[in-house]
């Protein structure tokens, strides 16, 4: 049985593989034991402090103090040989910065005699900090001393260390010689990708390396730049007890990654570059110390300035519209023109404490060839605790080589491939939405909202006025509409001419604000009001005989959002790739059924809104209208079988829009499985292989079917002969005997003589 160690330990605690679900447990006792005892010091201090002194209190200078007492108990309680649990507070300070800091230039500590006996005293009585670790640095750094305001100035994100840690085992580290493993680490923050690679190096090392050598190799081989003096600091505590009990000699460079000329020194020297940038604009000073600059946001500008020195490989934690947004197309080019394997990972929104961002893991390496290999991988938010604990994602996928070809030969690469993506393949001689339906984007002002609101928008009618939708409310359903507003119409107030449009006319309105952040991105409503758009929507006319009723079916559908999400090239749901969404051939008799289901639908929502009493039975009537409305689009479309199934799970998870939603997608009639009766009627050899004759009870009683003896498990096929029935599952909707799919075969058991006739 494999076992794991607990890495926060001096000596690791053993434990199975099946109890390995007791780490992030353990692990979490011990940060927030130590995050109650941190909390309870800087309560006390700030209060004693406030007594004593007239002044305002340095924060910066008690976090100081508050470390180096940590890094005091620390050692003492590690039996690290001095005197370090002296109850001589000031004597302790001392020995500490003479060891760790000696002839380097450090922060001053909080010179208060009466608060550094104050701090001392609770730590030094404190519960044992033998096995205090690295990764419990970073959480009392980021949960502790990293207030909100310093947080939402500096875009202060901590990154898990096992995150780093995933990010390092994804590269190569190895193939570079010994002596080349340069690692550099911008916006170091608490030093998570340091640690994690100081961990990397040393298992690299030859076994005989001394301790003292293997320090100076790591103090060589890894470097970091921080903007703010007191994370530089933590950053600098965090490589201490990664690398106990060595001294001090980090190099770790207190300056500002956009503005010091520094960072161009560092990135000559670095092998490999990893970092986590911020994601907020450039400030404005930032932008004025360089005349140069490839972008305002800070994570474009951190990524193109790593580019002009190309390492030879790297790891960025980036915001998720790296995928497909535009700042980033330059980028996102050099990236494919550089690098031969390149790796992303798509995260969910709670991989970060203090952020809700949804955020990709960027890996690429090794020098570009004639082949390169792109790989995606994503992991759900409820598959994410297993990503950290055993970096499992919930799918990961390497994209074909037609694929690659491709994009890179395009002038804005797209990385991303995901498993649904064949399906694009399998759809791509069907029309497109652009051939039956005119897309247009609703009206704007040439005078800015904001300051103008009563002037634009009413909510009761008004001369010049006219009756329609404004923002993408968060109840935007499905098909109805519920809310509209009024906006002006004056034409002497229009930036374009949207206004011209035939808004009178019938007509399907779409958000072109996307409601979510993936999967679920659009909702087709009908409209035969005669509503008017602000640019919030798209209005979308019918070119020929196609109802509208259908044209909102399909862009309700999943096809076409599971299209949009993997199409999308930026935030809001661009009109070039909704016209590029394939649609079905529909039969007369399809079209005639979903604009019936749509019309039946729309009827039992405005019931139900209504009659309350009986919400529970329209409710239950709009699931199921929903349900068969999918089920009519995904038979037209007439995927692969596994092709339906990948897409089906592509949203298996996600909230669909709309009150009466279905809680999972169900397959199309004609793919559906059902248990059924097989009744083995011959078996012989044709060509060399062996096929089974059988008939299938509750499809064609009347009809036998060959059936390949190949997908018979092995363990069964010596126990069959004429007349044996066996189960399984099958498509039994479908009326060809080519179209049957089978699954799960398994011996039915003899028919007992009290069963009751089927």
């Amino acid at each position: 049985m494999r076992a794991k160690s607990i890495r926060f330990t001096n000596e690791p605690i053993q434990l199975d593989f099946f109890d390995i679900g007791l780490i992030p447990v353990i692990e979490d006792v011990v940060y927030r034991k130590l995050d109650r005892l941190l909390q309870d010091v800087l309560a006390s201090c700030k209060v004693l402090y406030k007594e004593r002194n007239e002044s305002n209190l340095d924060n910066k200078a008690l976090f100081q103090l508050i470390f180096r007492l940590v890094a005091a108990k620390l050692l003492g309680d590690r039996k690290h040989p001095g005197d370090w649990l002296n109850d001589n507070v000031q004597k302790v300070i001392k020995e500490v910065e003479d060891f760790y800091f000696h002839g380097t230039t450090h922060q001053t500590v909080l010179q208060d005699l009466e608060v550094q006996k104050l701090a001392w005293r609770k730590i030094r009585s404190a519960f044992s900090f033998q096995n205090l670790s690295v990764e419990a640095l970073a959480y009392v750094y980021e949960n502790t001393f990293v207030t909100s305001d310093i947080r939402k100035k500096q875009g202060v994100h901590a990154t898990a260390h096992l995150i780093a840690e995933y990010i390092l085992q994804n590269l190569p580290v190895d193939k570079l010689p010994r002596d080349e493993r340069h690692i550099f680490e911008p916006f170091a923050g608490h030093a998570p990708f340091l640690t994690a690679a100081l961990d990397r190096l040393r298992g690299l090392l030859p076994l005989d390396m001394s301790p003292e050598q293997r320090h100076n190799y790591f103090i060589q081989m890894l470097s970091g730049m921080e903007y703010d003096a007191f994370a530089s600091e933590i950053a600098l505590y965090s490589l201490i007890f990664a690398d106990y009990p060595n001294p001090n000699g980090w190099r770790i460079e207190t300056a500002n990654v956009f503005t010091s000329f520094k960072f161009n020194s560092y990135l000559s020297q670095a092998k490999i570059v990893l970092c986590n940038p911020p994601y907020e604009n450039l400030t404005m000073n930032e932008r004025q110390s360089d005349a140069h600059l490839y972008s305002v946001n800070k994570a474009v500008e951190a990524l193109a300035r790593v580019l002009q020195q190309p390492p030879k490989m790297f790891g960025f934690v980036l915001p998720r519209t790296f995928i497909d947004g535009q700042m980033y197309a330059e980028v996102r080019k050099r990236i494919a023109e550089l690098y031969n394997n390149i790796f992303l990972v798509a995260l969910p929104d709670n991989a970060f404490t203090y952020s809700k961002a949804e955020t990709v893991l960027l890996i690429a390496h090794g020098q570009r060839t004639a082949q390169p290999i792109w790989r995606s991988a994503f992991v759900k938010r409820l598959d994410y605790q297993q990503f950290i604990l055993r970096g499992t994602t919930t799918w990961s996928i390497q994209a074909p080589t037609s694929f690659v070809e491709k994009q890179v030969n395009t002038g804005d690469p797209d990385f991303w491939y995901t498993p649904i993506h064949p399906i694009w393949d399998a759809l791509a001689t069907l029309p497109r939405l652009e051939e039956v339906a005119e897309i247009h984007r609703g009206i704007e002002y040439k005078i800015p909202v904001r300051g103008n609101e009563e002037r634009l928008f009413s909510n009761v009618p008004r001369e010049g006025f006219a009756k329609g939708l404004r923002n993408v409310p968060e109840d935007f359903e499905p098909y109805a509409i519920e809310h509209s507003i009024y906006l002006n119409m004056d034409p002497n107030l229009m930036l374009y001419e949207a206004y011209k449009l035939p808004w009178d006319k019938p007509k399907v309105i779409a958000n072109a604000a996307r409601k979510s952040a993936d999967r679920w991105l659009m909702n087709g409503v009908v409209d035969k009001q005669g509503l008017v758009c602000y640019q919030r929507f798209h209005g979308i006319w019918p070119k020929g005989d196609l109802p509208i009723e259908v044209i909102a079916a399909l862009l309700n559908g999943p096809v076409a959002n599971a299209f949009l999400s993997t199409h999308r090239t930026s935030r809001d749901n661009k009109i070039e790739v909704i016209k590029q969404i394939p649609i079905p051939r529909l039969s007369p008799s399809q079209i005639r059924l979903i604009v019936s289901l749509v019309r039946e639908y729309m009827s039992y929502r405005e019931q139900g809104q209504t009659w309350f009493e009986q919400a529970t039975y329209y409710e239950r009537r709009c699931r199921g209208i929903m349900s068969q409305i999918d089920g009519e689009l995904l038979t037209a479309y007439n995927l692969p079988f596994n092709f339906e199934q990948n897409l089906l799970e592509f949203f298996d998870g996600y909230k669909r829009p709309g009150p009466f939603s279905p809680t999972q997608l169900k397959s199309s009639p004609t793919k559906r499985l059902y248990t059924s009766i097989i009744r083995v009627e011959d078996i012989r050899n044709e060509d060399g292989n062996r096929m089974i004759d059988a008939v299938i009870i509750n499809w064609n009683p009347h009809q036998v079917v060959h059936i390949p003896m190949s997908l018979i498990p092995t363990d069964l096929q010596e126990k069959l002969n004429q007349d044996t029935r066996l189960l399984a599952k099958v498509n039994v909707g479908v009326s060809r005997a080519e179209d049957l799919i089978f699954e799960d075969f398994t011996i039915a058991r003899e028919p007992k003589m009290y069963d009751a006739p089927a």
